[in-house]
């Protein structure tokens, strides 16, 4: 990290020392119970819940742009949570897979040689494009696989990347039904608890659980009707559950 500071941040004198003395002789200890195991001191990683440890990661990761890039793979990174994508013809979709393979192990070898690991268990593959188009594919399923080292990624019809369910057309039907299930598993929780909490108590949870993921990302099923429709009916029903959780008035109840 410190070498990564100086070399490409430009880092010098006194903030470089500022650095060094945050990273150096770091140790870690467990307390529970009224004991406390023995300091243990680390050489790697970042102090957690500290401010600076987000932009140092990012500082320390920028090296996977330049590792992508040589292959032609893009790459989009929020955190700790990376997504490689191209773009490419029906025609050329062996020589896709043969550069996003390629690129996953220079990623690997990347990640091993600083301390990090690749986690195949939490990656997922899907590939997005028009429904005819993705037709083409569905022959022969081993063009939709990426053959790995160390294991086969599976293509999956739909994936959940920051909370979004993204499905193979763009459709966000998945994303839809799913905001709505959710929202309607919280109402039910909450209408068994209403009784023993008092109403500005309820309003938060309303909030916090079920109005906040109606909200959530909801601009980019804007340009769908079908799955505007779809979410604006849903929408509209959990709202007046909400209002209804929120006033204790009845189903029948008409506004005024």
């Amino acid at each position: 990290m410190l070498d990564i500071l100086e070399r490409r941040c430009g880092l010098t004198g006194e903030a470089l020392q500022w650095h060094t003395s945050y990273l150096h002789c770091r140790s870690y200890a467990v307390a529970a119970g009224g004991a406390t195991s023995a300091a243990v001191y680390t050489d790697c990683g970042q102090p957690q819940g500290s401010s600076l440890g987000p932009l140092k990661f990012v500082v320390y990761a920028a090296d996977l742009h330049m590792l992508t890039s040589r292959y032609n793979v893009r790459l989009h990174s929020f955190a700790d949570d990376t997504q490689l994508y191209k773009h490419t013809r029906i025609g050329d979709v062996q020589q896709a897979k043969q550069d996003l393979i390629a690129t996953i192990a220079e990623i690997n070898g990347w990640s091993q040689s600083r301390g990090m690991k690749l986690n195949a268990l939490k990656s997922e593959v899907i590939w997005l494009g028009a429904r005819q188009q993705l037709a083409k594919l569905r022959p022969s399923q081993a063009d939709k696989t990426l053959h790995l080292p160390d294991g086969t990624l599976s293509a999956q019809s739909t994936v959940r990347n920051l909370g979004v369910q993204l499905d193979s057309e763009l459709s966000f039907d998945a994303q839809a039904r799913f905001c709505v299930k959710t929202c309607y598993y919280h109402l039910r929780r909450s209408n068994q608890i209403k009784r023993y909490v008092d109403q500005d108590c309820l309003r938060s949870l309303m909030h916090a659980f079920i109005t906040s993921r109606l909200d959530y990302c909801n601009h980019i099923v804007t340009v769908y009707t079908h799955t505007v429709t779809f979410q604006l009916d849903n929408d509209c029903n959990v709202f007046k559950i909400v209002s209804r959780a929120l006033f204790s008035t009845s189903s029948h109840a008409h506004r005024l």
